[in-house]
C-alpha cells in the first residue's frame, strides 16, 4: 500500500479491478470458446478426424468465462458488503481539517426524510453526510443524529471519521478557511 493511502480507497480499487477483470475475462472467454469450437471443428473435418488437437482445447473458453463470472460476482459482493457497513471502530480515527459539507440525507425504512420533525424522537433513522475532503475527494459517511445536526449544507470545518463513520464535525465560524470560499460583495470591497 502506498504511503498515506486511504485503506478505503485501496479496497475500492480492488473491487473495481475484480469486476473489470471479470468482465474482460468473460468477453475473452466467449471469443476463445467460439474460436476453439469453430477452429477445432474445421481442423477435424480437414484432417478426417486424425488431428483433434485444437478441438481438445475447447474447454479453455468456458473455463475463462466461469473464472470471469466468479471474479465479477466476488467484486460485486465485496463492494456491496463494504458499502453496507459504516465501519465504526474498525480502524484509526482520521481528522480532515478542511472539509466542506456537500449534502446530508436522512432515511427511515428506505424512505428519504426531508424535515427535522420527521425523525425527531424516532430511533430507527439512518443519517448520512456527504463531505468534500481537503484532497477534493467527495465521500459519504453515516453518522449520529447529533453530528447530522451540526452539518449544514456548505459549511466548512474539521471532520473526524473512522472508515465510513463520521464521529464529529466542528464547523468553522469566522475562520479564514470558512470565509475563503465565500463570494465577495462588490459593493463594499474597495480595491
Amino acid at each position: 500500500m502506498k504511503r498515506n493511502q486511504d485503506p478505503t480507497e485501496k479496497s475500492e480499487k480492488i473491487v473495481g479491478w475484480l469486476i473489470f477483470g471479470g468482465v474482460i475475462a468473460v468477453i475473452l472467454g466467449i471469443i476463445l470458446t467460439w474460436l476453439l469450437y469453430l477452429g477445432g471443428t474445421v481442423r477435424i473435418m480437414a484432417t478426417d478426424g486424425k488431428d483433434p488437437g485444437m478441438y481438445a482445447l475447447r474447454g479453455l473458453g468456458p473455463l475463462l468465462v466461469i473464472a470471469g463470472l466468479v471474479s465479477s460476482v466476488t467484486g460485486i459482493l465485496m463492494g456491496w458488503h463494504r458499502a453496507k457497513r459504516p465501519e465504526s471502530g474498525k480502524g484509526v480515527q482520521q481528522i480532515d481539517p478542511n472539509t466542506r459539507v456537500v449534502g446530508k440525507f436522512a432515511f427511515r425504512e428506505g424512505e428519504m426524510l426531508t424535515s427535522d420533525w420527521q425523525w425527531e424522537g424516532i430511533d430507527d433513522c439512518e443519517f448520512y453526510v456527504k463531505l468534500e475532503m481537503s484532497t477534493g475527494r467527495v465521500m459519504e459517511f453515516q453518522c449520529s443524529e447529533a453530528v447530522f445536526a451540526n452539518c449544514g449544507d456548505g459549511l466548512r470545518g474539521e471532520a473526524t471519521y473512522d472508515g465510513r463513520w463520521l464521529g464529529r464535525f466542528v464547523a468553522y465560524v469566522g475562520h479564514p478557511a470558512a470565509t475563503a470560499a465565500m463570494p465577495r460583495d462588490i459593493f463594499t470591497d474597495k480595491d
